[in-house]
């Protein structure tokens, strides 16, 4: 993402860890009106068939990462990359540029509607070192305790050993926290964690200087 400001639009950037609420968090503050990039949902949509990074990954990565219908199998090529640094990088420069390219124009069309606030919310956003490129990063945390119990209702199936690796898979959450610059403890009720919300968007318009 290269463009965090179009015109009188300020874009906060929005992460956390795996199940410590982050898409709650969203979700609030769409509730509340302001424009949300989905980035995984952005990553899915320059995937789609017909898409250049569509064409880019086949050429790199082969037909048997597609499923019967011609779109990508996320799973599979997650599984192509995951223990291979090279391939990972490639993945990476094929579709970060076009997300970047992509969120770009929806900040241009935020700003137009006249949205003087709008959040970016990416899960690897101080993974990928996209942060840098925005004026303000907010970090939704939870204890790892919780993160395990959300993780078990998400998916009963889901072993506690294979949570904790997933957990462990991440960048850990109080090192995010430690970059953040402003943080959200997701460690209560609904209740809780609308009123921190609140908090934190008085604390963005403030370093903001939003009216």
């Amino acid at each position: 993402v290269s463009e965090t400001r179009s015109a009188d639009i300020q874009v906060v950037g929005l992460t956390g860890g795996i199940a410590s609420g982050k898409s709650t968090v969203s979700g609030m503050l769409l509730k509340r009106g302001f424009p949300v990039v989905d980035a995984d949902q952005i990553a899915r949509d320059v995937l789609a068939p017909g898409e250049s990074a569509f064409k880019r990954i086949l050429e790199r990565f082969g037909a048997d990462i597609l499923y019967p219908d011609g779109t990508i199998d996320r799973r599979a090529l997650g599984r192509l990359v995951f223990d291979d640094d090279a391939a990972r990088a490639d993945l990476n420069a094929i579709v970060h540029p076009a997300i970047a390219r992509r969120s770009a124009i929806t900040f241009v069309e935020w700003s137009t509607a006249g949205h003087p606030l709008g959040f970016y919310d990416a899960a690897l956003l101080f993974e990928t070192g996209s942060y840098k490129n925005f004026p303000l990063v907010l970090v939704v945390a939870a204890p790892v305790a919780l993160q395990l119990q959300r993780l078990a209702v998400r998916d009963p199936d889901l072993s506690e050993r294979d949570a904790l690796a997933r957990i462990d898979a991440q960048m850990p959450l109080e090192e995010k926290v430690a970059k953040a610059d402003i943080v959200i403890r997701n460690d209560a009720d609904l209740a809780s964690l609308e009123e921190r919300v609140e908090i934190a968007l008085v604390e963005i318009h403030d370093r903001l200087s939003l009216s």
